[in-house]
């Protein structure tokens, strides 16, 4: 396999990876809120809401590190695709 074509799968694989990484990030969010809550179960609640949010804080950051380097990955691969041509 060439350098462009393993550059390609690599920049690919990792905006795949980014997009994945976010929607997991994003799934446990989702939390019902309870018909009639004690004051125990509204702090538990804020709780994993709180926890939830950094998780997904961590997953973004995480995702957009995986975008660039998936993005890098392409742009290389387009100037080494390009200078061979010529």
């Amino acid at each position: 396999m060439t350098r462009p074509r393993i550059l390609l799968a690599a920049g690919i694989s990792l905006l795949l990876a980014a997009v994945l990484l976010l929607c997991a990030g994003l799934a446990g969010m989702a939390d019902v809120p309870y018909q009639d809550p004690t004051p125990q179960m509204i702090a538990a609640q804020a709780a994993r809401t709180a926890a939830a949010e950094r998780r997904a804080a961590i997953y973004a950051g995480a995702a957009a590190l995986l975008a660039v380097l998936g993005v890098a990955c392409l742009l290389i691969r387009s100037r080494l695709n390009g200078s061979s041509t010529r």
